[in-house]
């Protein structure tokens, strides 16, 4: 990220951003920034297999995007690197589960900035995840040109976001295939995953790419869609 996106901390708030949505084509998409971009680059080096998922991100503009979110992977490993990790703080565990727990961030400016990036250019914010040192934003807008104000913002801030879907309201879609999700697929494939009766568990094949359980379901499940996209709707 640029000096200039650092010391400006966040864009200036537009009221009633989102008004600009109308009736007619939406332009859905899909982002990925690498961690290093936004937050948790040191969690993820510290704790691979940590996934992130913010609850409830669609709506109104936020002082504190991302508040709360799903925190995956082994409950003390990731404490310890949240707790290492200067772009983020963690408040309080709110949910505990058997692999993720509900929390309460704080995260430094860098979230900010994106967030509001994303309003001021008109969009919503349908979902943020984090997995394998990257976040996957997925985002609404009224138009396509609106997708293009954001990304010239991110040009402008110096972060480096890149397109990996963009589907238009009328279902058109350019969805591809990741390399990692392309060897999931392939690897569960070979192990005999979608055979029935199963002949190998998604822990079995997420071992034998040396993955947690959560980033081997994450990639099978995105890959997944970006086939049906590609075969069904495009």
């Amino acid at each position: 990220m640029s000096s200039e996106s650092a010391s400006r901390g966040s864009t200036p708030r537009t009221e009633g951003s989102t008004a600009r949505h109308e009736e007619g084509s939406v332009t859905v998409a899909e982002l990925r920034v690498p961690a290093s971009e936004i937050a948790l680059e040191e969690a993820f080096r510290r704790a691979p297999s940590m996934t992130f998922r913010a609850e409830k991100v669609a709506g109104r503009q936020s002082d504190r995007p991302f508040a709360h979110g799903w925190i995956g992977g082994d409950a003390e490993a990731t404490a310890a690197a949240l707790e290492a990790d200067p772009s983020v703080t963690l408040e309080s565990v709110l949910v505990r589960r058997d692999d993720e727990q509900l929390c309460e961030l704080g995260f430094s400016d860098p979230v900010a900035l994106v967030a509001d990036a994303v309003y001021n250019s008109g969009g919503t914010i349908l979902s943020a995840e984090a997995a394998d040192g990257n976040w996957q934003l997925c985002l609404r807008f009224s138009d396509r040109s609106s997708l293009s104000d954001l990304m010239g913002l991110f040009d402008r801030f110096g972060i480096d976001a890149n397109l990996t879907q963009v589907a238009n309201g009328d279902g058109a879609s350019r969805q591809r295939l990741t390399e990692k999700q392309r060897e999931a697929l392939a690897a569960a494939h070979e192990r005999g995953y979608f055979e029935v009766p199963r002949q190998a568990s998604l822990e079995e094949v997420a071992t034998d790419l040396g993955i947690s359980h959560q980033a081997m379901s994450e990639r099978l499940r995105r890959g997944q869609n970006a086939l049906l996209h590609s075969e069904i709707v495009d």
